[in-house]
């Protein structure tokens, strides 16, 4: 983390949108440490709050499109070929994907803030031809959602930034375990359960009143 610092010092919003490209591509990047550090640099009056908002959503849109790309240039047929290798038979890629296209929409504005599942779901979404137009706008407002609360915190915060960072680290990472324990619960045993479905059709009615 420190090289990284030293290289936010140095090269500013150029740094921040070529790391936050690179971390959604390959690259094992702490992003959210990196948009906080930012934030931080706003307050201390080096950086503008608002450019790297900018800057930040600009690099994670960019880095999204490109696992895209990846993902439709493989196709489908390459993980029907190769998907055995990491427990993906056809069956479920089939059923994954129908229920991808179904709320694919949702997922990429809520799907930022869970590690791991952030940088799979634009080459699934690649490889099962989610419509590039839908993918493009909720992966740029998903971008902005996710990047600009960690530069306003940092911003906010100052000096005690990091020490925010890890409690929001350990926060979103008990959250992904929960959530994927039941997605989990749900693809493999919930859809055969006549009660969980009328428990999830109670659960989508009182929310829907909410919101």
């Amino acid at each position: 983390m420190q090289q990284v610092m030293a290289f936010m010092n140095e090269y500013g919003y150029w740094f921040l949108f070529l790391a936050m490209a690179t971390g959604m591509i390959i690259l094992p990047l702490p992003l959210e440490a990196i948009m906080g550090y930012s934030g931080y640099l706003s307050f201390e009056g080096d950086l503008d709050w608002i450019s790297c908002i900018l800057a930040a959503g600009a690099g994670t849109f960019v880095g999204m499109m490109v696992n895209y790309w990846i993902g439709k240039k493989l196709g489908y047929t390459f993980f029907l070929k190769y998907g055995h290798y990491v427990y993906l038979k056809p069956k479920t890629l089939e059923n994954m994907s129908n229920w991808f296209k179904k709320y694919g929409n949702k997922l990429l504005i809520i799907i930022f803030f869970i590690p791991g599942a952030r940088h799979a779901i634009g080459f699934f979404a690649g490889i099962t031809k989610f419509p590039p137009r839908v993918y493009t706008i909720c992966t740029a407002i998903g971008s902005l959602v996710w990047v600009a609360p960690f530069v306003i915190i940092g911003k906010m915060i100052g000096p005690g930034w990091m020490l925010v960072h890890e409690h929001v680290k350990t926060f979103l990472l008990s959250a992904s375990a929960i959530f994927l324990i039941v997605f989990l619960i749900y693809y493999f045993v919930g859809r055969k359960s006549t009660r969980f479905s009328e428990f999830t059709w109670w659960l989508k009615s009182k929310l829907s009143k909410l919101f």
